[in-house]
Order: C-alpha cells, then structure tokens, then sequence
C-alpha cells in the first residue's frame, strides 16, 4: 500500500477542487414572494439561513441574528438583488459584523437575477424549475417541488421564456424542465422541445405525486472521477500483488534449485 498516500492525496485535490463557491447566509427582499422562493431554495438546499430586509434595510432582529452568526464562524454573505431591492449599507453592515465575503448577485431585472443566481450557485442542473415571473401561488408550488429535486427555479414573462432564462439552461446543462403555472402557453412548450428539452407541466388541477418527484443525488464529476481513479488504483495493485504471489518461487523451489 505504499502508493496509498499519493493516491489519497490525488482524492483530496479533485473533491476539493474549484465548483460553485457557498454561503453561509444570504439575505434577499421579503416582501415579494417569487424573489424570496427563488433565494430560497438554495437556502434549503444547503440549508444555511435566510434574512429578508424591509424596504431594502435590515430590521434590528435581522442584525442581531446576522452578528449572532457571524460569532459562530459564518463568514460567507450572499446578497440576492440590486441595491434598490437590498440597499447598500447592508454590505457595510455585513463587513462591519465580519464578514469576510459579501457578494451580490443582480441582473437587469427579476428575470435576470434569478438566471444569474441559478448560474453562480449550481454547476449544473439536469433538471429546472420555471415559474411565471409574477404567480406569487405558482412560485410556493415551485418552491415545495424545488425541495424535493434540490433544482433552481427561474422564471418565464408574458407566456415567453426568455434568454436570460434559456442562457442559464444552457450553461447549467438542463435536459428537462417543469413549468408550474395554470396556464401555459402551447408556443412555450413548442419551443422548449425544439431545444431538446423534456417537458412537464404541474398545472391547477395537476395533483402533485410525492413518488413521481425523485431527488437526483449525483455526485459531482470530479468526485466520480476520484472514486474511479481510487478503485481502479487499488483494483491493480490487488492484482499485482496476486500475480506476484503466483509467479514468485516458492521457498521450496529455492531451496531445491540450490541443491
């Protein structure tokens, strides 16, 4: 085993190695339901901590449970919004409390932060869920499904999915997706088959089977990549070993070939 060192370290710098960064809390509005869901779910997912902000500031009780946890070691801030969502002391507040990592995640609009969010947090996502941009109902459905699948959601705008949304599909290379809203347009699904995507509809009268939403766990390539080199590695050294042990003479053909 004397090649176990090496190759234990050869597994530490691939699991190790550069994915989507992490947070240990993140903060976002509160006050409208599909920004919050969207923030949400990574929060549940990584099950860290959510802070909403009032009218873009930080009550006192958010400030107090931000230090609170800024003592036990969190370091790593997210903010989801631009500033007229989440003001800018609230990044002056964060570093002021310590911590060492404020970053913020914007985009031109709703539409855009949360394809831009999706992309900064998952590496990849076989599987997304798009909601309508302004269906604060359809956004808690998505939400509950996002639970199970551990899958970003991002959003759809006037019966269109747009680029922003379909960019980050792209990256995240997404292979199906769920629309949850009670009217979807025929032309939007078209369009997403085209593209190569399965699609599924969880509709109004869509009755939510807890059995047909399985949770994906995959593990990530470079850990797969790890675990083979680590298997195939031990594999042959077992098989070297055993070859040797077939091949080498045996303490009595030594001694009957000194004779």
């Amino acid at each position: 085993m004397r090649y176990f060192p090496a190759i234990f370290t050869l597994f530490l710098l691939l699991t190790f190695s550069y994915s989507a960064p992490t947070y240990d809390v993140i903060i976002v509005r509160g006050d409208i339901p599909v920004e919050w869901a969207v923030a949400q779910a990574y929060a549940q997912r990584e099950r860290i901590p959510l802070i909403t902000v009032e009218n873009g500031h930080l009550t006192e009780g958010a400030m107090v449970e931000l230090m609170g946890y800024s003592n036990y070691g969190y370091k790593r801030a997210l903010i989801v919004g631009g500033k007229e969502a989440v003001a800018e002391d609230v990044e002056d507040i964060l570093e002021e409390y310590g911590y060492t990592t404020v970053y913020r995640v914007e985009g031109w609009n709703r539409v855009d932060t949360a394809a831009r969010f999706a992309t900064h947090l998952w590496d990849k996502a076989s599987q997304v869920i798009l909601v309508d941009a302004n269906a604060e109902e359809s956004a808690m459905v998505a939400l509950r499904i996002s639970f199970a699948l551990g899958s970003p959601i991002m959003f759809v705008s006037n019966g269109k999915v747009p680029e922003s949304t379909l960019s980050a599909m792209e990256k995240l290379n997404t292979q199906s997706v769920l629309i949850v809203s009670p009217h979807v347009p025929e032309n939007m699904v078209t369009i997403l088959k085209k593209k190569g995507y399965k699609v599924e509809i969880i509709g109004e009268r869509t009755k939510i089977n807890k059995k047909s939403i399985k949770k994906s766990i995959e593990l990530p390539e470079n850990v797969k990549l790890a675990i083979f080199f680590i298997f195939g590695s031990l594999l042959s050294l077992s098989l070297y070993k055993i070859c040797l042990l077939y091949t080498s003479p045996s303490p009595r053909d030594l001694s009957t070939s000194r004779m």
